[in-house]
């Protein structure tokens, strides 16, 4: 007979049979950083176990105002410093004087006109007479220049004598000025400011006398007893009886005349000579031709030393001088609208 086992089984369950224990992967998580303290936030302070908040530090408003105050007064400080630097710079630049004047002072930044032509007989025999004449600089015009000479010459030793203006009637227009012996006349010209030496009678009277003889001329000029120019010649003149006309063919075309018209007794001469075709060149290339029959038929060594453009009734002409290693003359380049001839108008 077989026996029964009576002992009772221990029960297991499916759970703990079951079960896998696996290892741990290491954590990587980082520890968060620990802010470090700064004066612009509050920050807890951890003292025996207790949290303690720290209050920001407060600057006071009078504090402010008195570091920005003191700001100021050290900029401001600074730029004076900077300034007189500056202008002590400019004092010690170099002071150029007029070429050709002796002790007179350059307007600053202005150019001697004939810087270029220095070795032409015509510029030194301008320069060697006591004149001269700069290009002034943009921006700046001849009040501008007197105020400057005004300031300087007195402590050169210069006497101002008068300003003239350009409506005065009898008097040539310029600010004058005395020293020891020698007169000076300063004034504005093409829109370049010119120096004139001269004597100081004139320095006094304005060159009155001068004008005088320039009214006394044109007066002469419109005397009834007069002369006129040939009927076939294109130019309508009335010529004093002082005067000697005279007539020659042109070289520029034989069947053009060109005029002399001479003083008796004197030098003096006014030359009108036909040399271009109007509308075809400019100007000035006509002045140019001039120059050169004048230097093929003579031992001087002519030269243009300046020209600027005029307006006139006949239209548009231009005016300069022309020199040589002896004498400067004013000449003008017009048109004949009605023969369609460039002329140059010459005179000494």
């Amino acid at each position: 007979m077989e026996t029964m086992n009576l002992r009772k089984h221990k029960k297991t369950t499916f759970r703990e049979e079951a079960r896998v224990f696996m290892p741990k992967k290491p954590s990587t998580t980082k520890p968060l950083r620990t802010a470090k303290p700064n004066i612009f936030n509050k920050i807890k302070q951890t003292t025996g176990g207790k949290s303690k908040r720290r209050t920001p530090i407060r600057i006071p408003k009078f504090s402010i105002y008195f570091f920005l105050v003191c700001l100021l007064l050290v900029v401001g400080y600074f730029s004076v410093i900077f300034i007189n630097n500056l202008r002590n710079q400019e004092k010690e630049q170099a002071v150029t004087y007029v070429i050709g004047l002796e002790n007179i002072p350059a307007y600053p930044d202005s150019t001697f006109i004939f810087q270029n032509s220095l070795d032409q007989d015509s510029v030194k025999n301008f320069l060697s007479n006591g004149d001269s004449a700069y290009r002034l600089p943009n921006n700046t015009n001849i009040d501008d220049t007197f105020e400057y000479y005004n300031e300087k010459l007195p402590a050169l030793g210069w006497q101002f004598v008068q300003m003239v203006s350009m409506e005065a009637p009898d008097k040539e227009y310029g600010q004058y000025w005395t020293k020891a012996n020698i007169g000076l006349r300063i004034y504005s010209k093409f829109r370049d400011v010119w120096y004139e030496t001269i004597t100081i009678p004139e320095a006094q009277s304005g060159l009155a006398e001068r004008v005088k003889q320039s009214t006394d001329m044109e007066i002469l000029l419109t005397d009834d007893e007069s002369q006129d120019l040939l009927p076939d010649f294109p130019w309508i003149l009335k010529v004093p009886k002082e005067y000697i006309i005279s007539y020659k063919a042109s070289a520029y075309d034989s069947t053009l005349q060109q005029v002399s018209i001479t003083k008796i007794g004197t030098e003096e001469q006014l030359n009108l000579v036909p040399m271009d075709k109007a509308g075809t060149r400019a100007l000035d290339y006509a002045l140019n031709d001039y120059v050169k029959l004048l230097n093929s038929t003579s031992d001087e060594r002519w030269g243009v030393i300046n020209t600027y453009v005029i307006s006139t009734n006949l239209g548009t002409a231009i005016r300069g001088i022309i020199g040589s290693n002896t004498e400067d003359r004013e000449v003008a380049v017009i048109t004949d609208s009605y023969n369609d001839i460039v002329y140059v108008l010459d005179s000494n």
